[in-house]
């Protein structure tokens, strides 16, 4: 919120849209009400699919201090959203190199990377293979599993 705040005062068109729902949401909306940013902060609350608003967005931002797996920025990737995240263990990981932004985990690290996006103009990132991603990820499950050979299907024919 901090970052985005930053963001706000030099960009009063932006627009932070935040999804979900949790134990800080009123102290986030609060924060929002403090750093004078609440008339340009959407809080969606829990949403059971969000694809729709993440369509409509021109950047996905993750500040997060940890994340296990950040499916969500497959997710945004998938869509063709650019993506702008903080650093926690798992990012590299998740995000492959060149298909976004990762800055650490400072305020106004944070928006600056936004800053740069907002004065580069909305240009996609590169194309996310969403099939390649996922045969790389079995193929990394099967090695490590040490399965040599894999089943082109599965039979889901009833039993009987």
């Amino acid at each position: 919120m901090n970052a985005f705040a930053l963001l706000n005062q030099e960009f009063p068109d932006t627009q932070l849209v935040i999804v979900g729902d949790g134990p800080l949401a009123d102290e986030l909306k609060d924060l929002a009400s403090s750093l004078g940013v609440s008339d340009s902060v959407v809080f969606t609350g829990q949403v059971q699919n969000p694809t729709y608003l993440l369509k409509v967005c021109d950047c996905f931002v993750l500040s997060s201090d940890y994340e296990g797996q950040p499916m969500v920025i497959l997710e945004a990737l998938a869509l063709g959203l650019p993506v702008i995240s903080t650093h926690f263990d798992s990012i590299r990981d998740a995000l492959p190199d060149g298909f976004g932004v990762v800055v650490e985990s400072d305020p106004t690290e944070l928006a600056a990377a936004m800053r740069s996006f907002v004065d580069q103009g909305q240009t996609p990132p590169r194309t996310f293979d969403v099939q390649a991603y996922n045969d790389e990820a079995l193929a990394e499950l099967y090695a490590a599993l040490g399965v040599t050979e894999r089943r082109a299907s599965v039979d889901r024919s009833p039993v009987g």
